[in-house]
């Protein structure tokens, strides 16, 4: 899994804001838009897009992602987490790119099993089968 970044912080959006979060940023999205304008350069070009560029420019910053399975992806879950008690907010990009990828089924599957809340920043964009992967379900 290309992993843009991670980092403990609190929720600042929705429902859970003000909630101490670990943010799991992954790389990739299904959308090609102009998001909010955001403008960047890179590789001698100007990038525009969302909030969250670096993850959907995925051709333009894959240099600096982490590739990790599912078990260095918990690893760093565990590390962030210290002694709190955070949810877990998985995010892009879009996420849910990602649904069927064995190696992420496993990290959410790792992180349900481990008793943490899974929350899911999506573009709303994928329709989970649920039928197939009923433990999306747990997941907010």
């Amino acid at each position: 899994m290309q992993l843009v970044e991670s980092f403990l912080s609190i929720q600042g959006e929705g429902k859970y804001n003000g909630k101490l979060a670990i943010f799991m940023r992954f790389a990739g999205c299904n959308f090609n838009c102009l998001g909010f304008n955001v403008k960047i350069s890179k590789n001698d070009k100007t990038l525009i897009g969302c909030d969250t560029i670096r993850a959907v420019f995925t051709k333009d910053f894959k240099e600096s992602y982490e590739t990790l399975n599912a078990n260095e992806l918990l690893k760093r879950v565990i590390k962030l987490k210290q002694d709190f008690d955070p949810i877990v907010v998985i995010t892009g990009g879009e996420p849910l790119i990602h649904y069927e990828n064995p190696e992420f089924i496993k990290f959410i599957q790792m992180l349900l099993k481990n008793k943490f809340e899974i929350h899911f920043e999506s573009n709303g964009s994928i329709e989970i089968d649920f039928d197939r992967y009923p433990f999306y379900k747990e997941c907010i």
